[in-house]
């Protein structure tokens, strides 16, 4: 990249959700999509035919839509699988940011996929940073 060599003073942060909350998060997510059409939208992926290893087929909840619309499971196993799908990528997520950010300032709190909720936690960090000199 043409940036490659330009190393300027940064920060950089890590935002962790409690456990609960994400599981309940992504269940409730699973819902808004079914709600919005997540259905249709499967069926009508799984009707163009792809080869099973593309990255759009493996996407979590789409085997698992795909298998409920075949005929496979319920909705409610579908639902099921998916949520464990997604929980199963979210440990995935963490446990690299646990090994390869652990540099990273790590920011918890219920919630802290909302930026605005967590203001009293990053600007202080940000305000030290930009008051030293290496800021």
């Amino acid at each position: 990249p043409a940036d490659a060599g330009f190393s300027a003073p940064h920060l950089r942060f890590v935002l962790e959700v409690p456990r609960a909350e994400l599981v309940a998060r992504i269940e409730e997510r699973l819902a808004s999509m079914i709600d919005g059409g997540a259905l249709a939208e499967v069926r009508a992926l799984g009707a163009l035919g792809l080869d099973a290893r593309l990255p759009a087929m493996k996407a979590a909840g789409v085997p698992e839509l795909l298998k409920h619309l075949d005929g496979g499971c319920t909705l409610d196993e579908a639902l099921g699988k998916a949520a464990a799908a997604t929980r199963r990528l979210a440990k995935r997520q963490a446990t690299w940011y646990r090994h390869q950010a652990a540099d990273w300032t790590a920011v918890a709190g219920r919630s802290a996929q909302y930026s605005e909720s967590l203001e009293e936690k990053i600007f202080p960090i940000i305000r030290r940073f930009l008051l030293t000199e290496s800021g």
